[in-house]
């Protein structure tokens, strides 16, 4: 063995921030924070506590126990000058015990106090992923130009953006004026346990007391504006789906629940809905619903997609970018116009109408399509190709 070969490359350090513990965001980092590991990256994860699943510690657990290093340090989600210093400077002192070779920021709060944290260790590149960026939940002339402003700032001390959908990379572009050479998309992937572990319909109906012979509709998510679940309940309501024999299931919580439990009542619903909370294993019950339904308003590639598809269950979804990142999805999700409860009414009944025809029958193409599109093994793989590509100061489109 010549002694070139001999000499071992160095290992890769990586730091992940996230502020959102939650939801996508943190789904996110525990399937490719342990998968980087097994690559043979030294994987550091800086995680805050403050708004978090309820089933944070058992993540944080399974993560100790994947090899990857743990940093708590709460961050606030709103703007706070007093916590985010504080954060920043734990989060700086916490990069220089650690020395890490890349960055990589996750979601806006985590995207401004870790990018401002990291530039002041010294040879330490910055990766940031908005998972849709902070600006697109205003409207107003005020709040969304200084947000863009903001994440042009960064931009400056970000040597590339890693996107999870060309929707994510058209907004980055068009809307926030960053430049191509610094954007690179990764599609979100599943790791093929999330596939191979969806339980059966039965089994699933009697865990939740679903009857065998009811229409039963699903949303997952964060009960929040952003994912139309107003629009959702406005539709329902127009359908009249309990007199169809149909129940609407809302897995998640946020901070638009007690608005939506008055939304249902006022529009005289509330005997078709049934509220679950957060189910910490939605991913593998989709099957036991003859129907999901995705209202939101804007995303940048939402799990739950990946996940009702490759479940084989019909899904009725917005009409935003996000929700088609291969021309092949919309074989498999039904459109509506966004924010329209009317165009969301319609396509719930012609989707019904199909689920007559096929009831709790999974859609083998689909599983197909998302297993072989869409895994967490490809997706590392390119994110890899990334990092190497910023140590080495190249550009990669």
């Amino acid at each position: 063995m010549s002694e070139d070969a001999m000499i071992a490359e160095p290992v890769m350090r990586v730091t992940h921030i996230a502020e959102a513990t939650l939801g996508g965001v943190f789904r996110h980092v525990c399937y490719i924070a342990p998968a980087l590991v097994a690559r043979g990256v030294s994987v550091e994860l800086i995680l805050s506590p403050r708004r978090a699943d309820p089933d944070f510690p058992e993540r944080l657990r399974e993560l100790r126990e994947a090899g990857v290093d743990l940093q708590i340090v709460p961050m606030a989600r709103r703007p706070a000058p007093v916590a985010d210093f504080i954060a920043c400077r734990q989060i700086e002192t916490a990069l220089r015990s650690s020395q890490p070779h890349i960055v990589h920021t996750h979601s806006t709060k985590a995207g401004i106090v870790g990018r401002w944290a990291a530039a002041g260790v010294s040879k330490v590149a910055k990766v940031h992923s908005p998972h849709a960026f902070g600006f697109e939940q205003f409207r107003d002339p005020v709040r969304r130009p200084l947000a863009m402003a903001v994440e042009r700032r960064l931009a400056g001390m970000t040597e590339r953006y890693v996107l999870v959908s060309e929707a994510e990379k058209a907004v980055a572009c068009a809307v926030c004026g960053l430049s191509e050479e610094k954007l690179t998309v990764v599609l979100n992937g599943l790791p093929g346990s999330a596939l191979d572990t969806v339980l059966p319909r039965d089994e699933v109906r009697a865990r939740l007391s679903i009857g065998s012979d009811e229409l039963a509709l699903l949303f997952v998510g964060r009960l929040a504006p952003q994912k139309g679940c107003d629009v959702l309940l406005q539709a329902i309501a127009r359908i009249g789906l309990r007199g169809r024999g149909g129940r609407l299931y809302m897995m998640g919580t946020g901070p638009d629940e007690g608005k939506l439990r008055r939304m249902a009542d006022e529009l005289g619903i509330s005997d078709a809905v049934t509220w679950l909370g957060f189910v910490a294993d939605a991913g593998q019950l989709v099957r036991g619903f003859d129907l999901a339904v995705m209202p939101s308003r804007y995303e940048a590639m939402p799990y739950v997609l990946l996940e009702v598809v490759g479940a084989g269950v019909p899904l009725v979804a917005s009409e935003i970018p996000a929700h088609f990142p291969h021309p092949q999805m919309r074989r498999y999700v039904r459109a509506f116009a966004s924010g329209d409860p009317a165009a969301l009414g319609q396509a719930l009944l012609a989707a019904i109408d199909g689920v007559a025809t096929r009831p709790g029958a999974p859609n083998k193409d689909a599983v197909a399509f998302v297993r072989d599109s869409f895994s967490l093994d490809a997706q590392v793989d390119k994110l890899l190709s990334v990092y190497r590509s910023v140590l080495r100061g190249t550009d990669q489109g």
